[in-house]
């Protein structure tokens, strides 16, 4: 008698209620059915029931898109352990809990606690309360542990980092949860607090700890001066740590725009403002030492000043309210930064196209660039017309001790066009430093299914399941008890493979090339 494979959520005895045939129960919401083709096939009606499928389909494609994958990373013949003994913690948007891929074969949690920082006050579960909730129901277990991962993201991430699947299975697994919604979004306080709560259980459980964070914005000046860079460089002083930073999808998002004046004449970029598009503010950074002036002229003409010595200015024009407000250098930056908010007293703003003329006051060249907010933001045809596809790594992968990922596609050894690039404004630094799978990725959705993602948050846990496993090597097993921090990086850099058709390396798209954990061993 044929066989299928049932995902379900809720109880299996209230989902297969009056079924006739046979059904065995296995962990995270599936099961193994079989009897009558035609009884079998009405399961797919039943409310409880998510995805019916023959299970040589579904085991097919989960064992070879995650066997591809690691084959991708050179894991195969690495003569490296599996994670055990390094804590890999994830700021993200939660994780599914029951989902096979993060249990024990005795059907325990292999998450040592999850920190919920997405409700205020914070809400701690520890690794006992999580069994506590697997032996009970659903509904009582989210009674025990109200964590849910809404939109999937961190539930993907991690598996691909720590599942049972995954590049470390072994290792031990810390779920931050920093975003709560389908939006997926969050804050660099919350990020700044939860890698605060990662640092700390490192120390105090005094193991080693990959911090993974796929999470970031194009707000600052994109050259690791902002505050939540410079904290987590400073935190890699604290323990034996390492931290993975994606460097976000705006690579082919037309959301950075660069001008170089060197010369005495205008330069303009133009600003598309697309239908519908809500209130938005976008950056303009220069060095503060050069002058330049810089104004906006509006689609019918209007022209607003925005490089005079007010903090903030507010201009009229038609409909359009825009408030330009100045930002001067801090202890730690010394750039300039001209903010610009569009808003309109109607609920959208007016389409249509912008133009920011910019003129130097110096004769020595200047360098000004202009960033839109995250691309999630934004309508589809708020863009730039001229955009640079250079330096739209998104912060905190900017920060200059953090390993900064990029994704490339595994399945034909390219770039991806979404993948975010560098180099840093003003600086030498290379960004992102390393590039690992990210389109078309298969791993653990909530309810005990799998999906395909694409991103570079797909791509950073490669790089961090590959820092866990190196850092067992080197840490637990005494190896090379440094190898963390800048001298783990900079073994997974050395080890990098060139992508095909890039003859020049490092460079501003791929680092150092693709993740290869067989040549990164010391």
């Amino acid at each position: 008698m044929e066989e299928w494979i049932v995902q379900y959520v809720g109880e299996a005895t209230e989902v297969f209620a009056d079924f006739t045939g046979e059904y065995d129960v296995l962990l995270g919401g599936f099961a193994i059915v079989s009897g009558d083709m035609e009884e079998v096939t009405s399961l797919k009606n039943r409310s409880g029931v998510l995805y019916v499928e023959g299970p040589q389909v579904l085991e097919c494609e989960q064992f070879q898109e995650q066997r591809a994958g690691q084959q991708a990373i050179c894991l195969e013949d690495a003569g490296l352990g599996k994670g055990e003994g390094v804590l890999m913690a994830y700021l993200d948007s939660g994780i599914d809990y029951r989902h096979p891929e993060f249990r024990t074969l005795e059907g325990k949690t292999r998450l040592v606690g999850i920190y919920d920082l997405s409700q205020m006050p914070a809400k701690e579960y520890s690794q006992e309360e999580i069994d506590e909730a697997l032996l009970v129901s659903v509904v009582d277990g989210n009674r025990l542990v109200p964590v849910a991962d809404v939109s999937g993201h961190g539930t993907h991430v991690a598996a691909i980092g720590s599942g049972n699947t995954g590049v470390a299975p072994q290792s031990e697994i810390l779920m931050v949860k920093i975003a709560g919604g389908l939006q997926d979004e969050s804050s660099t306080p919350a990020l700044m607090r939860g890698v605060d709560y990662c640092v700390r259980m490192a120390m105090r459980l005094r193991q080693p700890m990959v911090i993974n964070i796929s999470f970031g914005n194009t707000y600052g000046a994109h050259d690791g001066s902002s505050l939540v860079e410079l904290y987590l460089n400073e935190m890699l002083n604290y323990g034996k740590l390492s931290i993975v930073v994606g460097a976000g999808n705006e690579g082919d998002k037309a959301g950075h725009a660069k001008v170089m004046l060197d010369s005495d004449e205008e330069k303009a970029v133009e600003l598309a403002i697309g239908p519908y598009q809500a209130p938005f503010f976008l950056q303009i950074w220069k060095r503060f030492e050069e002058e330049a002036v810089i104004w906006l002229r509006s689609p019918s003409g209007e022209e607003v000043p925005l490089s005079e010595k007010e903090r903030q200015a507010v201009f009229r024009v038609g409909k359009v309210r825009i408030t330009v407000s100045s930002l001067e250098p801090t202890p730690y930056m010394r750039r300039q930064a001209f903010l610009v908010a569009f808003a309109s007293e109607e609920s959208y703003l007016s389409a249509g196209i912008w133009k920011f003329y910019m003129k130097r006051r110096q004769k020595r060249p200047m360098q000004i660039d202009l960033w839109l907010p995250a691309n999630g933001q934004l309508q589809e045809k708020t863009e730039f017309l001229e955009p640079s596809p250079e330096t739209t790594v998104t912060i905190p992968g900017t920060a200059s001790r953090v390993i900064t990922v990029g994704a490339y596609d595994a399945r034909f050894g390219q770039m991806a066009s979404f993948s975010g690039r560098g180099y840093p404004t003003f600086s030498v630094e290379i960004k992102p430093e390393i590039v690992a799978p990210g389109v078309e990725v298969l791993s653990a959705s909530p309810g005990g299914g799998y999906t395909f993602r694409s991103g570079t948050s797909m791509a950073t846990p490669f790089v961090s399941g590959a820092a866990a496993l190196l850092m067992e090597w080197g840490i637990v097993k005494g190896q090379d008890v440094f190898l963390y921090a800048d001298r783990l990086k900079a073994f997974l850099l050395r080890g990098a493979q060139p992508l095909p058709g890039n003859e020049q390396y490092p460079n501003p798209i791929s680092g150092w090339g693709r993740l290869c954990i067989r040549k990164s061993r010391p």
